[in-house]
């Protein structure tokens, strides 16, 4: 019985380590603790309260962003609620404006807060390929008595959100075509003996 290739591609990107596509330094500090913030991910996607816009997803963080912490909606805060992962969030339109965040440590009691008003975005690069600049806020702010501030510099490959296949379902190991399969030696296909 041929071996299902496809299901191993499948596999392989399941199990593929945390994604970070660019460099970050500064600091998240809430309450008397600070964190280095050393990772960043942008991703261009669609504004999920009107689908007509696009809007700019920037994530700063301590640890490694994976690609489902960036499709999943809970793994930020399930991190983050865990003490694995503390996170600044900001979004942007596409013009470099800052339009809303989320906070993701643990002192804040889901592992996230969302906050607005605060985020300044000091802009050196923003075009389809890469953004660059300092994401910060001007002075300390507070969420239920716990203080938060952060600053940073980044640089980053800007990611696209990725689109959805066929008539907007996703793909599965039974629809997904496999072509790239095709340049695999024949030894890649082992018969199991009976």
């Amino acid at each position: 019985m041929p071996i299902p290739v496809c299901g191993l591609f499948l596999f392989s990107a399941m199990v593929a380590p945390p994604q970070s596509s660019g460099n970050a330094s500064g600091k998240f500090t809430v309450g008397d603790k600070s964190t280095e913030l050393r990772y960043v991910r942008a991703r261009e996607g669609k504004d999920p309260f009107d689908s007509t816009k696009q809007q700019i997803r920037v994530i700063l963080s301590d640890a490694p962003i994976s690609d489902n912490d960036m499709e999943d909606p809970f793994a930020l805060s399930d991190g983050a609620q865990a003490g694995k992962l503390h996170a600044v969030e900001v979004v942007l339109s596409l013009d470099g404006e800052p339009t809303g965040g989320s906070l993701y440590h643990q002192a804040f009691g889901p592992g996230h807060v969302t906050v607005s008003g605060m985020h300044i975005f000091d802009r050196k690069t923003l075009d389809d390929k890469t953004l660059a600049g300092r994401l910060y806020m001007k002075e300390p702010s507070d969420f239920m008595d716990t203080t938060f501030v952060y600053d940073a510099t980044f640089t980053t490959a800007l990611e696209h959100e990725p689109k959805p296949a066929g008539r907007g379902r996703p793909s599965s190991p039974n629809t997904m075509p496999c072509a790239a399969t095709t340049w695999l030696p024949s030894s890649v296909f082992r018969r199991r003996k009976e």
